[in-house]
């Protein structure tokens, strides 16, 4: 245990304990179909269909792109000048 009067004790952040995590297991296909069905009602169709809309689209390939210039450039870092 540390000293606390000592002065890099006191100038150190206070330790935070954080719980544990509760370690996740991977659910499999029957497992997600299940727990989807029960939450639609009997007159309620169980595969609605899937609307994209126009924004969320450019929003994606927007992210996209920018994902892909950090990748080039951290590619472009890594590599030395010379080579």
């Amino acid at each position: 245990m540390p000293d606390p009067s000592s002065t890099m004790v006191r100038l150190l952040p206070a330790r935070r304990h954080h719980p544990r995590r509760e370690t996740r297991r991977f659910a499999t296909r029957a497992e997600l179909d299940l727990i989807a069905l029960a939450g639609v009602s009997a007159g309620q169709d169980a595969r609605p269909k899937r609307k994209w809309s126009s924004a969320w689209t450019l929003y994606s390939r927007w992210e996209w792109a920018m994902a892909t210039a950090r990748a080039e450039r951290a590619r472009r870092r890594a590599r030395p000048p010379w080579g």
